[in-house]
């Protein structure tokens, strides 16, 4: 419905337009921002890259190296 009207007045929604919806729960993000879920999935992709990135290089250098024992 705020999706609607900010349409109709050719404006983006802000976070003063949702704050009366607050009650019902935070919106999820991707609904928010259509528009940029391409934006998202890289973001989503790129913490989850950082996080684990660690753990995947050690992982690879303990297979490597057991490999070059055999």
């Amino acid at each position: 419905m705020k999706r609607q009207e900010a349409a109709q007045q050719n404006h983006p929604l802000t976070l003063e337009d949702l704050e009366d919806s607050w009650d019902w729960g935070i919106p999820r993000i991707n609904t928010l921002f259509q528009k940029d879920r391409h934006t998202l999935i890289m973001d989503k992709g790129w913490r989850a890259q950082t996080q684990f990135k660690k753990y995947y290089s050690r992982t690879i250098m303990e297979c490597l190296e057991a490999f070059a024992l055999e």
